[in-house]
């Protein structure tokens, strides 16, 4: 989890992945955030998001991006 709020404060440093729970209901983060924490998961992770994972609650808060990414590497 540490290594994901680095690599999501390197994405988007003027957000705070720490405190906030509502980042996209909240409209904490904007369409191009997403697009880019969805490409930092990519290139750090190594993995590909399935569409059927790019929803919003996916990305509310670091515990429900940290979540999608075990979810998904355990498939």
């Amino acid at each position: 989890m540490k290594e994901l709020l680095e690599n999501l404060k390197s994405v988007c440093a003027n957000i705070d992945f720490e405190n906030c729970s509502n980042l996209v209901t909240g409209g904490v983060l904007s369409s191009l955030e997403i697009i880019n924490i969805v490409t930092m998961i990519d290139d750090e992770y190594d993995i590909k998001l399935p569409v059927t994972e790019l929803k919003p609650e996916n990305f509310e808060s670091v515990q429900s991006i940290f979540d999608m990414i075990q979810r998904i590497e355990e498939d």
